[in-house]
C-alpha cells in the first residue's frame, strides 16, 4: 500500500491506525476462552471501526 493510500485509509479509523495481528489475537484469545463460551454462530467485524461486506479479509468468522 503506498503512502497516501495508507494515511487516507488510516484516517478513515476512529483510532487513527491500521490493525495489528495482536488485535485480531486478543479477539481469539477470549472466544476461547470460558468468558466466550456462550458466544456461538457470530460475525466478529474486527476492522477498527470501518465496515468492510462481509467475506472480506477483516471479517474473523467463528462458528461452532
Amino acid at each position: 500500500m503506498d503512502a497516501e493510500r495508507l494515511a487516507a485509509t488510516t484516517a478513515q479509523t476512529p483510532l487513527r491506525r491500521l490493525g495489528e495481528p495482536s488485535d485480531i489475537a486478543s479477539i481469539v484469545a477470549f472466544l476461547a476462552s470460558a468468558g466466550g463460551g456462550w458466544i456461538t454462530g457470530q460475525t466478529i467485524h474486527a476492522g477498527g471501526g470501518l465496515f468492510y461486506p462481509p467475506n472480506s479479509l477483516t471479517t474473523l468468522r467463528i462458528s461452532s
